[in-house]
């Protein structure tokens, strides 16, 4: 057995097929009709909002969708554990020095960075291993049910919220992946 498929018998890589067959094929098989019908209409009247959720036939975003099917979400955590280990750290490619400057070019003394949606962790694990802050200056942030499973450094704040609620931390935000809307969203909550 090579190193290649000894890796594809481990449990991240098994849950990214699992979570892939559920999640991402369905989509991509109903990816080219949602964009002909996306296409057709001025307004997303009569379509469903995203090509997941015409694949799935459901009108849950995705987390919605997983929260309802735990059997999913552990997957996808496990497949978002298993691609965040597979991959360079963003802390690895980003002058993340800079966060630790103020304006003035003194040192930044206040929380250097809120990672809201953060998962279990990852990202701002990655942080305090580059620059081991003290305690307060890194909040992780995700739902309850979610931050109870992280697992992360010394020093770093772990916080249930919900980004779609009031921010009621004030620092440097490292912002997931959503649609525009959700964006927006969020932002106004930041803010």
């Amino acid at each position: 057995m090579t190193e290649f498929t000894r890796s594809l018998a481990q449990a991240d890589q098994v849950a990214a097929f699992d979570y892939s067959r559920h999640i991402n094929s369905p989509m991509f098989e109903q990816f080219s009709s949602y964009l002909v019908e996306k296409n057709q209409t001025s307004s997303s009247a009569g379509t469903k909002l995203t090509a997941f959720a015409q694949a799935l036939n459901t009108n849950d975003t995705l987390f919605d969708y997983l929260s309802k099917n735990p059997e999913l979400e552990l997957a996808f955590a496990r497949c978002m554990r298993g691609v965040s280990e597979s991959m360079k750290s963003w802390v690895d490619i980003y002058p993340t020095e800079s966060l630790l400057v103020d304006d003035d070019g003194g040192s930044y003394d206040e929380v250097v960075v809120v990672d809201i949606g953060g998962g279990i962790g990852q990202d701002i694990n990655a942080f305090q291993r580059k620059h081991k802050l003290a305690m307060g200056r890194l909040i992780l942030q995700d739902l309850e049910k979610v931050v109870e499973q992280a697992k992360v450094e010394p020093n770093i704040t772990v916080m249930p919220h919900d980004f779609f609620q009031i921010q009621t931390v004030k620092g440097r935000v490292h912002l997931q992946s959503w649609d525009r809307f959700r964006i927006w969203s969020i932002l106004r909550t930041t803010g």
